[in-house]
């Protein structure tokens, strides 16, 4: 039973979906917060749609066509060496997202700050892996929960204090669920929730 809940916990709060979750969640609880309130009903689900094919669909077609063409042996990405690619065409897809709706679209700086440290965390990941397994899943939980930190500290909101708590609890049930299925160690869970925190919280304390 705690295998299964773990496994489902994993693949509900993947990190390719956790930007997705984090932006529709603020796009439709605090908005404000991240200069989406001057969007429409119609205009948000745009918004969430563009962040979910360009940090989700694309990234994980990437990952199934890797899968196919038997570049990597499983989509669950066991072995550190099979992270690579998966991680690179991750980066390009983010990058990509960071000049169409920083450069081009010009978000506002609290939502242009929230990509760029996800980007940020996503090269530094890689460059680590290069050398030693990390939880990406870790850093995406945390990150969250640094990104909500910043906001919380750049404008005071108790929704926001609300959202942070939140995230500290999902993020202690993705280290736990990642450790239960062995698919890291405390350290590589530890440290990547350490990363993953720090980046995205002194990326908004920098760019708002």
């Amino acid at each position: 039973m705690i295998k299964a809940i773990s496994g489902f916990i994993s693949v509900i709060l993947h990190p390719l979906l956790m930007t997705t979750w984090f932006i529709f969640t603020l796009t439709f609880l605090t908005p404000e917060t991240i200069g989406l309130d001057i969007l429409d009903n119609h205009g948000k689900w745009v918004m969430i749609g563009i962040f979910m094919l360009l940090t989700f669909i694309l990234p994980m077609a990437s990952i199934v066509i890797l899968r196919i063409t038997s570049n990597i042996s499983s989509l669950t990405l066991e072995e550190r060496t099979e992270r690579l690619y998966p991680l690179i065409f991750t980066i390009i897809y983010y990058g990509a997202t960071c000049y169409f709706l920083v450069v081009q679209y010009k978000v506002s700086a609290e939502l242009a700050s929230i990509l760029i440290g996800v980007l940020l965390t996503l090269i530094i990941i890689t460059v680590i892996t290069l050398f030693w397994k990390i939880s990406v899943h870790s850093a995406a939980a945390w990150g969250v929960a640094g990104a909500l930190l910043g906001l919380n500290i750049a404008m005071s909101s108790e929704i926001l204090v609300y959202l942070l708590s939140t995230s500290i609890l999902i993020s202690g049930a993705i280290g736990s669920a990642r450790l239960y299925l062995n698919a890291h160690t405390p350290a590589q869970v530890g440290w990547g929730g350490l990363l993953g925190f720090l980046i995205c919280f002194s990326t908004i304390l920098i760019m708002t």
